[in-house]
């Protein structure tokens, strides 16, 4: 019988490197939505020192008040999209990455049974040559 020894290191190998993949994709998901929160909250300040201002104010802050929301707004929606693109590129690496594992997993379980059939052929070896000393001890002393 093969060792898989071998095979298991390549498999948990390629499992890791998965892991790695999908881990630097959830912190370019996070470094995202970090941003896009930025843009809420700096549009949230905004909006607070726009509503404070007199009528005066406000007459000459609303037409910058609103490029500077719509632009916030379309940067918004540009980073949800690239959120989702990477939400699912994200789905398919875990995909991936679960059939990984089960493929390791597999090899792991027919090295396991082969390691204990081999235990139990060598085990059950060793039972007959102390069977057949045991044997051959008592016909001497008959």
């Amino acid at each position: 019988m093969a060792d898989l020894k071998s095979l298991i290191r390549l498999r948990k190998h390629g499992v890791e490197e998965r892991q790695k993949v999908i881990a630097n994709l959830l912190r370019d998901i996070e470094a995202l939505e970090e941003k896009r929160d930025a843009f809420r909250q700096k549009l949230e300040e905004e909006r607070r020192v726009f509503e404070t201002q007199g009528a005066k104010g406000l007459m000459d802050m609303r037409p910058y008040f609103g490029m500077f929301q719509e632009r916030v707004n379309r940067n918004v929606e540009m980073i949800n999209g690239h959120i989702s693109k990477l939400e699912i590129r994200l789905r398919v690496l875990q995909d991936d990455l679960r059939d990984a594992f089960a493929d390791m997993k597999k090899v792991e379980i027919i090295q396991r049974n082969r390691e204990a059939a081999e235990a139990k052929k060598q085990n059950k070896k060793e039972t007959a040559e102390l069977d057949e000393i045991g044997i051959e001890g008592f016909r001497r002393k008959e």
